[in-house]
């Protein structure tokens, strides 16, 4: 198989064939080559909406230059002559693209439904024949495409009217990411690295809407505490843990500037660590012996989990721009890409807008995460369970001690910083993403009515932005209310003792959904 051309080639395509602003739109000579019949021209503005749209919506702060989605993703997809890896990326491009549209309304709904749905079926059909080729060597710019391909095709369920295709995506990126070395390739290099972290960060939040005992594929599985080491577990999502975060250079040394997530999804490093950490016990817990006492090491690592989670809101610049990484450059500057990353009124927005953008991002991460490691281990199911067995030794959790904590004062927190978000991002001039993840955990958890207000305020203010999922992660808030509502006292409200927590988790609720919800 051939390997695809060079950045500056696909760069060259890019420049001539999508001009921004009003220049005609031109024919991409040769483009796809597999095709006799002359390219569909809204094949040309639907690659030109993903990268004047789509590609900003994806990313929480503004920083074009460093966006994956315009600077890893679409010249790829824009390399002359494709071969199968390539000409599957541009079909996953133009999927996204053509859904994303689609939900903007207007007369061409339907038929942009259709065309998305088809060029998902093809790209993943590509990828299929891929698959297959188990014979074949793929070259390291073919590899970064087809795991682009995929996560490409994973992101088109935050657009789609449902997410029934979700985890059967999710599912092809694992067996991409298996087929092409695992993460002794996708580690061994800065611009992998970016692919292989998205692809983590994808699967991690598919992990947190399964409940404790769910049997997710082999891949989500968490090993116990005692086994776990960086060579053991570099191929499980525990490379987010500070002990292994393993994104290395070729000669072995970790490389932890290599971290992108807080500017592509913002999360920060410390946060996803502690957010997989939480997974990883609440798994290990959950299939524990209700009879015998949790070892003392896993005792241990709840302990630290819950300890750093707090110890980051004590301080107020844990998360402020100077503790951020601002080494990173994994893009060659060349002058051919510059359009890429000149968007009108967005290049000269103030640096300390953007900076207050990335914080806020930041914090209403954190804050989720608190509120999810509450609903994992502060839960009123969690503390009942204190009595199922009381002639059989010592209670089930009666080693896990934790301090008080009303977690309504969390879901006002994350919302603090949502909306800041959307306080700085108001306007067509600005395109800011979704961060649906910590929308969602955190309006699960309100129960003062007041804060629930705010939580469907904020989701009215972002229905406008072509999120198809937004509407359904809105019905299955307001049904984790009702439900909740139900085991409220003559008064409204939840006893002390629940500390602030509904008697009803959210991710059994979800469980209950025909298909899941795209989180990101």
């Amino acid at each position: 198989m051939s390997s695809p051309e060079t950045e500056g080639d696909s760069a060259e395509v890019l420049w001539h064939q999508l001009p921004h602003g009003q220049t005609p739109l031109q024919t991409p000579t040769g483009w796809p080559s597999n095709q006799d019949e002359p390219v569909d021209r809204e094949d040309v503005l639907l690659i030109r909406h993903y990268r004047e749209v789509v590609g900003h919506i994806m990313m929480p702060v503004i920083d074009p230059p460093r966006n994956p989605w315009l600077q890893i993703y679409l010249p790829l997809a824009l390399t002359q002559s494709p071969d199968r890896t390539t000409l599957a990326l541009r079909h996953a491009i133009l999927a996204v693209s053509a859904l994303h549209r689609a939900q903007l309304g207007g007369s061409e709904r339907q038929s942009l439904l259709v065309k998305g749905v088809v060029y998902a079926l093809d790209a993943a059909q590509l990828v299929g024949d891929c698959l297959s080729d188990s014979d074949v060597e793929y070259s390291e710019a073919q590899k970064h495409a087809l795991l682009a391909c995929t996560l490409s095709l994973v992101s088109s369920n935050s657009f789609a009217s449902d997410s029934k295709s979700y985890q059967e995506h999710l599912s092809l990126a694992h067996s991409v990411f298996t087929m092409t070395g695992s993460s002794c390739f996708w580690r061994s290099n800065l611009r992998s690295s970016v692919l292989y972290q998205i692809y983590r960060f994808y699967e991690l939040l598919e992990t947190t809407t399964q409940g404790a005992l769910a049997s997710g594929p082999e891949y989500n599985e968490c090993r116990t505490i005692k086994s776990i080491s960086p060579d053991e577990d570099s191929d499980n999502i525990s490379c987010f843990s500070t002990s292994s975060m393993g994104f290395q250079h070729p000669e072995g040394i970790v490389m932890p500037a290599h971290y992108v997530l807080d500017t592509c999804f913002g999360i920060s490093l410390r946060t996803i660590s502690l957010l997989y950490r939480t997974v990883r016990a609440d798994r290990q817990i959950a299939k524990w012996d209700p009879r015998v006492s949790i070892e003392g090491r896993l005792v241990q690592e709840f302990e630290h989990v819950r300890a750093e989670l707090y110890d980051i809101t004590l301080d107020p610049k844990a998360l402020s721009r100077s503790a951020l990484n601002d080494e990173i450059n994994f893009y060659v500057p060349d002058s051919k890409l510059e359009l890429l990353w000149s968007f009108g009124e967005d290049a000269v927005i103030p640096t300390a807008v953007r900076d207050e953008l990335l914080e806020s991002h930041q914090w209403a991460f954190h804050n989720a995460v608190i509120l999810f490691f509450g609903r994992c281990f502060d839960s009123p199911q969690f503390r009942r369970s204190e009595t199922d067995y009381p002639d059989k030794g010592r209670p089930r959790w009666a080693n896990l001690e934790t301090p008080f904590q009303d977690y309504q004062k969390f879901v006002a927190l994350t919302f603090d910083s949502l909306e800041t978000i959307q306080c700085l991002t108001r306007g067509r001039s600005i395109r800011p993403a979704i961060t649906l993840w910590p929308a969602l955990v955190a309006a699960c958890e309100a129960v003062d009515v007041e804060l629930r207000h705010r939580c469907l305020q904020w989701f009215q203010n972002a229905s406008g932005k072509g999120i198809a999922n937004l509407s359904r992660a809105r019905a299955l808030v307001l049904e984790v209310w009702k439900r909740t509502d139900r085991h409220l006292d003559a008064d409204g409200r939840l006893p002390p003792s629940s500390r602030g927590l509904g008697f009803v988790d959210w991710r059994d609720v979800m469980g209950e959904l025909p298909t899941p919800i795209m989180l990101t």
